[in-house]
């Protein structure tokens, strides 16, 4: 089976969860447009622990390990992802976990955090726009 056939396309609105934290994991995603905050949720209440954006995944832990959930993660914008059930993931991508871990290690997570921090998610970035006029319309000097 190729990777490319098992996916499957979901599309969520803004300020949907998109996984509870706790739930049982059956899908992994991949982040094909938009973006997504996570949470981890204790007796203190909930904190930010990462925002994902195209190209990001989340997911694999609870595939690779069988445990519950360890995040809860919210879509920022319009979020589409691509979907992998659980055992087309394991036999895919399963020998993919070093390197899966490794991007959600704590040092990459927190380089990322401290970045958004200093300049901003594109969501809350204001857009920059630049006009550029002709220097003559239809013969008259503007």
């Amino acid at each position: 089976m190729l990777l490319v056939d098992a996916l499957e396309e979901q599309t969520f609105g803004p300020g949907v969860r998109v996984i509870n934290q706790g739930d049982k994991g059956n899908l992994f995603y991949i982040i094909k447009d938009g973006e997504a905050v996570v949470y981890e949720e204790n007796a203190q209440g909930k904190k930010k622990v990462n925002h994902l954006f195209k190209a990001d995944f989340f997911g694999e832990k609870a595939l690779l390990s069988d445990e519950p959930r360890a995040a809860t993660i919210e879509s920022v914008t319009k979020l589409v992802c691509l979907t992998l059930q659980r055992q087309t993931f394991v036999e895919i991508l399963g020998p993919l976990q070093d390197l899966m871990a490794r991007e959600k290690s704590e040092a990459v997570v927190s380089q990322r955090m401290n970045k958004l921090l200093t300049r901003g998610t594109p969501s809350t970035v204001p857009a920059e726009v630049q006009i550029i006029r002709p220097s003559t319309v239809t013969g008259y000097d503007v």
